[in-house]
């Protein structure tokens, strides 16, 4: 199985390295949407999902995981002011 990435952005969160990434599998019309977070020296997937389509793939990492983590990132920054 030789599946090509169509994208992928590495973000660094203060040491916390996570990837985001889209990959078509090969042989069929899916198309996988994963975030991994990096643990010592390799990538481990942490959340995915099997789409139908590109935009699907995008839409889940747009909403599941940026989205998400950006308001999760908000409570934990406002918890913090508060201390």
């Amino acid at each position: 199985m030789n599946n090509d990435f169509l994208w992928q952005e590495d973000v660094d969160f203060c040491g916390i390295v996570i990837r985001f990434a889209i990959v078509k599998f090969d042989g069929t019309n899916e198309f996988g949407a994963c975030v991994a977070q990096m643990f010592d020296d390799e990538f481990v997937m942490v959340d995915a999902a099997i789409c139908n389509n590109f935009n699907s793939a995008k839409s889940f990492l747009l909403k599941n995981a940026i989205e998400g983590n950006l308001e999760k990132l908000k409570i934990i920054g406002n918890n913090l002011e508060t201390l």
